[in-house]
């Protein structure tokens, strides 16, 4: 270089061509410049051909026309070179001309633009480029050829477009170095550069090179020979096949240091080695290509990739490999779409070392590590983390040993959709290790959250080796969904001999990690109360009634007693028969409970055994007791049940009561009653009692379970004994309702309240003057009486309404409210007490009216009203002593077997007509007859007049005697109707009759009955009072009466629960005549009294003296006429005008 530019600075001198010892400098001159007469254009030295033989071509600055080939060849040297800041451009004028340079020792191109087809340097020995732009298009590139020689290209930029040909820059090298520095090459030809090196020991120098756009690869390098490659900070970029394609041959060497091969449309890096081979990759960088780095070697190489990262791509590193290679990854991170790192063996013996230190695999869509060997390979894992991929962290097939050393290495948070999330290990690898293994939030659809080996385990096969050994993983929240949330599969007794026994198989005591370890499901185990899991005891026992079914706790285990699921198989035998109480018997990853009917099969045996096992498959064949043994005895039915087609069912006494079911699994009450039945058995008659009309309220009317041995479960309100019909022990019955409760004596002073109010209820009807005699309150007693006999549906579930049922009460002249009376009151007493009262009232206002009839001032007092007070009392009583005479008279007949037996219905533990009811049941004869003469005489009182003093004579004659009674009764009638007192009379003896069936057998039917009654009541008795607004209000209390009754029957039939709604709407309706009644008498005469004080004195002095005198006014003739007296109203008792 000296040399020639001391003769550059020579000729300069000159002005023209300096010739010195056979070396000759030319100047080429453009047309925008001129110089001497040895410048020439560069057309001029196309023709020349006796060049010396060290040529010097010097490229003064502008554009030189190349209209013809320019051709040198066979020189010792040919220097070219360009002048000034801005390289001189050689342009070719038409297509296929070419510079050619050939067969020279030393070829040197410095700064010049060749803008040609073809930029040839062929077979020279020694080739330099340096800063030269190079634009070849239409089918143009750069072609250079060294024998036996060296190539340097630096400083220099090379554009193609895809006319060119195969190769932008193309170097075919012999023997020597190549070296290329600093060049840039844009192109979109095939390849951007490609090199052959085809002599031994060639050496491929590649630093600081940018390729990019290229059709196919970036940069291809071959080495036919053994020979050695060298890139250093080298980007092949944006092509669209290989960045960087490098074919080693045998004992080669390649080293990358730097190298970005991203954005390419295959293959980042690809390499080729095939034997003996030394590959040191460091800081390669590959993004956005299908495959970061390739390699394909065969055997005996040695292959290093440090600190290098591959993200964004399919596959980090893909690796096809012979045998007795070695792998070293240092400091690779791969984030990718399939696999981090893939390895393939492609012989049967390989063998081969592959080391992963400190190397980040993440994120990808395949394993992030996938390997396959053939023979026999190892894995040696340091300080490697996989995390968050989503096809299984590790995938390895064949012979693998792995091993986890130096540094703790951590897989977590990947995911499989089949099995193995953190790793997939073939059924002939192996673990081991020196350091721990964190497994940390890996996951899998099928088994192995954490580890999973492709293992198919044959209970009785004799292994020389185990899984794992010396083996240390931590596990965290793993999780698989079928079964083995850490490790699934895997051989565990290495060169022990298996037993065939079973819980030999699941026990693992030499395995430290062994309660994360299961396999494929060897058998059944049992759980106890605290879900631990038992393999020990392989046979259960129990003793159950036919047909009952028994919980089991099962789950199914594989190696090392690590849960596995599967689905249980069981066995009949001859004598049982055994039924799945779910179809669905699958295990599950827990403790799970399994439900078998157990049914007896024919009548001799009472005991048998079954199994309950798992499908035999590969994992469990040959293995004993693998199954559970039940052994089970059966027991006679209970009471009541008999075996009906191998299980215990309700007999036919019971089988027949409708509502009554029977089961034998409800233990210890097999049998479920629900309405009014009740059931028993007799321990007397030994048989079985089926009642169907239990009495109401004594029965629970809901489903009830129970035993015959037990039957005081279904009675209510504390009550016990045949029909519920007493208190239970310690208990007595309340006052107001059928509910037994503790009581004392002390609740016996309530007789003074009883007292006082039997008083109080006299002097009211006195004062008020709200008698029947005068109608305000008959439509109201019998709205009240009929509420009062139907309350088992008016008031649901024996509700109590404040203030409402204690209203209905007292007009049917009961207690209305619940309470204790004595210590040891029962059914029996409580009955006697019903005639107490009704009894006590009539015995005053009998004293009354006999008070009256001795005492002037009394009579005064109470004025007339003692009559018709004593006609509304007994009135009031009617149906209250209707009720109570008919529960004297109801009675139930019990059926035993052939035996039946009558007991009284109130209670049963009493005979009917038997020892204490024989008083009862005559007393209710005795009122039972009165009440019908009663009746009677109240309903035919009209037409009996008829014939009065035709059969008796005036003073004996009774209906004369009676009349003032009589007409208490018919007084608010008009003439044609004085008998609907009586008829109501009827209609409540014929309700009370009806209902005291109905009710404990079809309740519902009684609001439409009385629906339908209070119907036909209502258009009967249109005008039947004398008063229009008597009329009315009896219509009110009928209407109110039968809407009352339907609504409650739609909400039975509908199940809409509102029938206390609707009753406290009616009742409270009702009293509001009622209470207007009362109070406006008794404001408008305290008005008066306070007014007209003085002339109210007057009045009734002039009143007395008349009633005095009127005896006296009245004939003899009309004293002694009957029909007259009979016929005649008594304004003294009917008062209708004030």
């Amino acid at each position: 270089m000296i040399v020639t530019l001391l003769l550059f600075v020579f000729s300069l001198s000159h002005g023209g061509a300096l010739k010195s010892n056979s070396t000759s400098v030319y100047y080429v001159n453009s047309k925008q410049h001129s110089c001497s007469e040895e410048c020439h254009l560069l057309s001029y030295y196309t023709k020349k051909t006796d060049w010396s033989p060290n040529t010097t071509l010097i490229f003064l600055p502008g554009e030189h026309e190349l209209n013809a080939h320019l051709i040198i060849e066979k020189l010792d040297t040919v220097i070219l070179k360009g002048l000034g800041n801005d390289p001189p451009v050689i342009k070719c004028t038409e297509e296929f001309l070419m510079l050619k340079i050939k067969d020279c020792n030393a070829v040197n191109i410095e700064g010049i633009a060749i803008n040609c087809s073809l930029l040839s340097l062929v077979d020279n020995n020694a080739t330099i480029v340096t800063n030269i732009i190079a634009n070849q298009s239409h089918y143009r590139n750069a072609k250079i050829s060294s024998v036996f020689s060296n190539v340097t290209i630096s400083h220099s930029k090379f554009m193609c477009d895809e006319k060119s040909a195969n190769n932008c820059v193309g170097i075919y090298h012999d023997t020597g170095w190549i070296i290329l520095q600093n060049v840039d090459l844009v192109s979109s030809a095939k390849h951007g550069i490609d090199v052959l090196s085809s002599g031994f020991n060639g050496e491929v120098n590649l630093h600081n090179i940018f390729v990019t756009g290229n059709n196919y690869n970036g940069i291809v390098i071959t080495l036919n020979q053994q020979g050695k490659v060298n890139l250093y900070d080298v980007s092949a970029i944006g092509n669209k096949n290989d960045g960087i394609e490098i074919i080693l041959n045998q004992n080669g060497m390649l080293n990358l240091t730097g190298v970005n091969v991203s954005y390419n449309t295959q293959n980042g890096l690809l390499l080729g080695c095939p034997n003996n081979s030394l590959v040191y990759l460091e800081n390669i960088t590959a993004c956005l290509s299908d495959i970061g780095i390739k390699l394909s070697y065969s055997d005996n190489n040695s292959v290093s990739i440090t600190n290098s990262n591959l993200k964004r791509v399919q596959i980090g590193i893909a690796i096809l490999q012979g045998s007795h290679n070695e792998l070293h990854l240092v400091n690779v991170t791969t984030n990718t779409t399939e696999n981090g790192v893939r390895f393939y063996y492609q012989w049967a013996f390989d063998i081969n070392i592959i080391h992963l230190a400190g190397v980040i695999m993440a994120n990808s869509s395949q394993p992030a590590l996938q390997a396959i060997c053939y023979s026999y390979c190892q894995l040696i894992l340091t300080n490697v983390t996989i995390t968050n991929n989503l096809n299984t962290g590790i995938f390895v097939t064949g012979k693998w040993n792995i091993t986890f050393a130096n540094h703790p290495s951590v897989i977590s948070n990947n995911k499989s959709p089949a099995n193995g999330g953190g790793m997939w290990v073939d059924k002939n690898s192996r673990l081991t290790g020196c350091t721990e293994v964190y497994f940390i939030n890996n996951t899998a659809q099928g088994m192995g959250g954490a580890i999973f080996v492709n293992e198919v385990r044959y209970s009785t096969f004799v292994y020389i080796y185990s899984t794992f050994k010396n083996f240390t993983p931590i596990f965290q929240n793993n999780s698989a969904l079928v079964s083995g949330d850490n490790i699934y599969n895997g051989i565990y007794h290495g060169r022990i001999a298996s037993s065939d026994e079973f819980p030999n198989n699941v026990n693992c005591k030499n395995i430290s990690f062994s309660k994360y370890v299961t396999s494929s499901p060897l058998g059944v185990c049992v759980c106890g109360n605290d879900s631990t899991v038992n393999c020990n005891d392989r046979s259960l026992d129990g003793v159950i009634y036919p047909g009952q079914f028994i919980t089991l706790s099962l789950v199914t285990v594989g190696a090392c007693g690590g849960i596995s699921p599967s689905v249980l198989v069981t066995s009949d035998t001859q004598s049982i028969e055994v039924v799945h109480a779910d179809i669905n018997q699958e295990t599950l990853k827990s403790c799970k409970n399994f439900t078998y009917t157990i049914n007896k099969k024919g009548n001799i045996e009472n005991q048998g055994t079954f199994q309950i096992g798992i499908r035999k498959s590969a994992a469990n064949v040959g293995l004993k007791n693998a199954h559970i043994s039940v052994s089970i005895k059966f027991m006679q039915c209970p009471l009541g049940l008999r075996v009906v087609s191998g299980s215990c069912q309700c007999d036919d006494i019971i089988g027949a009561v409708n509502g009554t079911h029977c089961d034998i699994n409800r233990s210890p009450h097999h049998i479920s009653r629900s309405g009014n039945n009740w059931l028993f058995y007799s321990e007397e008659y030994h048989c079985v009692v089926a009642h169907t009309n239990c009495p109401f309220d004594y029965c629970d009317s809901s489903t009830v379970q129970l035993s015959l041995n037990e039957s005081d479960v279904q009675c209510t309100n504390g009550r016990s004994g045949i029909l519920c019909g007493r208190c239970q022990p310690g208990l007595s019955l309340m006052l107001g309702s059928n509910k037994c409760q503790n009581c004392s004596y002390r609740y016996i002073l309530l007789m003074i309240a009883f007292i006082f109010a039997g008083i109080v209820l006299v002097v009211f009807l006195i004062v008020s003057d709200l008698t029947v005699s005068s109608g305000c309150i008959n439509g109201l007693l019998f709205y009240a009486n009929i509420v009062k006999l139907n309350e088992a549906n008016f008031f649901s579930n024996g509700a109590s309404i404040p203030v409402l049922s204690q209203f209905i009460a007292w007009l049917n002249l009961d207690l209305g409210i619940q309470t204790c009376f004595f210590n040891g009151l029962n059914s029996y007493w409580k009955t006697w007490l019903q005639f107490v009262f009704p009894l006590y009232i009539w015995l005053l206002i009998g004293i009354v009216i006999a008070g009256c009839h001795y005492s002037t001032r009394m009579a005064r007092l109470c004025g007339n009203n003692g009559v018709p007070v004593l006609a509304t009392l007994i009135f009031m009583s009617y149906t209250k002593l209707l009720r109570t005479i008919t529960n004297i008279l109801m009675l139930a007949v019990i059926n035993c077997n052939q035996t039946n037996w009558v007991v009284w219905s109130i209670d049963g533990n009493i005979g009917y007509l038997n020892g204490k009811h024989i008083p009862l049941f005559s007393v209710a004869l005795l009122f039972f007859l009165f009440g019908l003469l009663y009746t009677g005489f109240v309903f035919s009182a009209q037409w009996l007049q008829r014939y009065s003093g035709k059969c008796f004579k005036s003073s004996h004659d009774p209906v004369i005697k009676l009349k003032p009674f009589i007409d208490a009764y018919t007084g608010p009638y008009q003439d044609q109707y004085r008998y609907w007192t009586g008829l109501l009379l009827i209609i409540r003896l014929l309700l009370t009759t009806v209902f005291s069936y109905t009710t404990g057998t079809i309740p519902e039917i009684n609001n439409y009955i009385i629906a339908v009654v209070a119907a036909i009541l209502l258009y009967e008795s249109r005008n039947v009072y004398r008063a229009n607004k008597l009329n009315i209000l009896e219509a009110f209390y009928l209407i109110n009466l039968g809407v009352m009754a339907q609504l409650n029957a739609v909400s039975v039939g509908m199940n809409l629960h509102i029938s206390n709604i609707v009753t406290s709407i009616s009742i409270s309706l009702s009293m509001i005549p009622f209470i207007a009644i009362v109070t406006l008498p008794v404001i408008t005469k305290i008005a008066g009294y306070f007014h007209t004080r003085c002339s109210c004195i007057k009045n009734d002095i002039e009143t007395r003296d008349e009633e005095e005198r009127e005896p006296l006014l009245i004939n003899q003739e009309e004293l002694h006429s009957p029909a007259s007296v009979v016929m005649r109203r008594e304004s003294i008792i009917y008062d209708f005008n004030t």
